[in-house]
């Protein structure tokens, strides 16, 4: 059986939320919930009523606050932790100190936020299906993109956007790790394999090593 993919685009930073639901079984995964407001995070709970889905998880692919500004409303609702992987979390300032740095008020409060660590290579299932977490740093130092194998798409967080990647200066990226998640984990993807990134609209690894110049810069 297949997955559907929900799309969200969430806070002032555009970013990209996805709900992930199995069509067998009606469990359902958020990937980074970035909703900001009261609005946005109702137009989130109302498509989980709406597909008679059942919420099991929350991940995020990286700690950044525009991808994680919901988990106050989520984890709260729902009664799930936050899960990120080990590095993320070891490597990762306040989400409050990184809202401030932009000067965006981020409204609900962290404190009562579960974070609850797993590390490289974990799986995780809901229904029928499998999403596998790749280690991809760069963007941070404990960054990680869930691929669905069976399926072939992959949710990359702030790694790759087309025809552009994620940018490399905020606190754990680096640009030649960067390089490296791009040569070691999604040049050998398959061509036909779908990216749903973080920002920006979805695109192909295809496409992508043909049109983007740092993927290009790695094959």
């Amino acid at each position: 059986m297949a997955s559907s993919v929900h799309l969200f685009t969430f806070n002032p930073l555009q970013e990209n939320t996805y709900l992930l639901i199995d069509q067998a079984s009606r469990e359902a995964i958020v990937i980074d919930p970035g909703c900001s407001s009261p609005e946005e995070c109702h137009a989130l709970d109302n498509v989980i009523e709406r597909e008679k889905a059942t919420l099991v998880g929350l991940l995020a692919t990286h700690l950044h606050f525009d991808h994680v500004w919901g988990a106050p409303h989520l984890t709260k609702k729902y009664g799930l932790p936050l899960l990120a992987h080990e590095k993320e979390i070891e490597n990762t300032s306040s989400i409050e100190r990184q809202a401030s740095s932009f000067m965006i008020p981020l409204g609900e409060s962290f404190k009562d936020v579960q974070i609850k660590p797993f590390q490289t290579g974990e799986i995780f299932n809901f229904g029928e299906l499998q999403l596998e977490a790749l280690f991809t740093p760069g963007h941070s130092a404990g960054h990680v993109t869930y691929y669905n194998r069976a399926e072939k798409y992959v949710c990359c967080g702030d790694v790759v956007f087309r025809g552009n990647i994620g940018r490399c200066d905020l606190e754990g990226g680096s640009y030649s790790v960067m390089l490296n998640t791009l040569k070691n984990v999604f040049v050998p993807l398959s061509d036909e394999t779908i990216i749903y990134p973080g920002h920006g609209p979805e695109t192909t690894i295809g496409y992508e090593k043909k049109n983007n110049p740092y993927i290009m810069s790695v094959l």
